[in-house]
């Protein structure tokens, strides 16, 4: 899965890591892919409801956080591109 940030508008992208998503105590790196958006690639270990939060020295990027729910792998799911956009509050 990929969960896509918004934030402040950096130029080209970045391969070095720029924020990183918390989930059940593990840290994933993001990135910087160009146009303001910031991504990170998790795959969940299970089904279920899941809760994250973000760390960066970006103020947009830090202490985000979110839900999202995992379900069971089908053949409808697994033609589906998973991506979630997450906007920064306020």
């Amino acid at each position: 899965m990929e969960l896509v940030f918004q934030g402040p508008d950096l130029g080209a992208a970045q391969e070095k890591s720029m924020f990183s998503l918390v989930v059940d105590g593990q840290e994933f790196e993001g990135f910087y892919y160009g146009g303001g958006a910031y991504k990170v690639r998790f795959m969940p270990k299970s089904t279920g409801a899941w809760s994250y939060t973000t760390k960066s020295d970006i103020p947009e990027l830090h202490n985000q956080s979110g839900e999202f729910t995992c379900v069971e792998e089908s053949e409808e799911t697994r033609q589906q591109e998973i991506k979630l956009v997450v906007r920064p509050a306020g």
